[in-house]
């Protein structure tokens, strides 16, 4: 597929499929995680045809972009109980199960 043009002010660059996919993906599993929801690897995995690295890219990359936000009070975390990424608020300690 040809690349899509960048609506900018320097026209020599374009955005390619890949980019463009790339930050749909992103911008969804950052939604998903500030809805309360979380990214399962295996089932966003499936959902993007990506391989299990991309998807913790992704995550790790989104965590690295809200680390820069001064006063931004959620983090994202690997939960093993909910089998999946999830947002939580700053310094909150992980629930005991009982």
């Amino acid at each position: 597929m040809p690349p899509c043009k960048q609506t900018s002010d320097r026209k020599d660059r374009y955005i390619t499929m890949g980019e463009v996919t790339r930050a749909v993906r992103l911008l969804s599993l950052f939604e998903k995680l500030m809805n309360g929801g979380i990214i399962n690897i295996r089932e966003e995995m499936t959902r993007y045809e990506v391989n299990e690295k991309t998807i913790r890219r992704d995550a790790n990359d989104i965590r690295a972009y809200l680390a820069e936000i001064k006063d931004f009070e959620r983090e994202i975390v690997y939960d093993r109980s909910k089998g999946g990424y999830v947002m939580r608020m700053k310094g909150e300690k992980k629930r005991e199960s009982r």
